[in-house]
């Protein structure tokens, strides 16, 4: 007979799952915005312009810094700081979607690797806070919650 813990899904496959899912999302958000099916939430570039109102100006930055980067001018790229945003997230971006934006268009899809590896590591830390603090199911009761909040897809 199988007991709950050999019942209960691994939180190796549930960390897969959330990276599916996330991707899933984002292709989503990504073909509505080109698409311009909601045209006043969602730009051509898959960002929300009626809800998250500083990523259009995160990916304007960004962009000036990819463009620098794809320039070759690594100095000014370096020592560039626009006012009220954070450098480190926007030198991330700009590197993302330097390498990735010819590909598959300077929009969300090409900073969804970088996005994906923050989703992934906040739901791992919101399961382990949760299994040492209370119990394993509590961490992944957690961190479920956390993974399919909208706002952080």
């Amino acid at each position: 007979m199988l007991n709950v813990a050999d019942r209960r899904i691994s939180p190796r496959r549930l960390l897969l799952a959330a990276a599916v899912f996330h991707i899933l999302v984002t292709l989503t958000v990504s073909i509505v915005g080109k698409s311009e099916l909601f045209p006043h939430t969602l730009n051509t570039h898959g960002i929300g312009t009626s809800f998250v109102i500083d990523s259009s100006t995160y990916r304007e930055h960004a962009l000036q810094m990819a463009n620098l980067l794809q320039e070759g001018k690594l100095r000014e790229w370096a020592n560039i700081g626009p006012p009220n945003l954070s450098p480190f997230q926007l030198r991330l971006y700009s590197v993302f979607l330097a390498a990735l934006g010819p590909v598959v268009g300077y929009g969300i899809l090409a900073v969804e690797p970088l996005n994906l590896a923050y989703y992934l590591l906040m739901l791992v830390f919101i399961y382990l806070i949760g299994r040492e603090t209370f119990s394993d199911s509590v961490g992944q009761l957690a961190a479920i919650v956390v993974a399919l909040w909208p706002s952080l897809l």
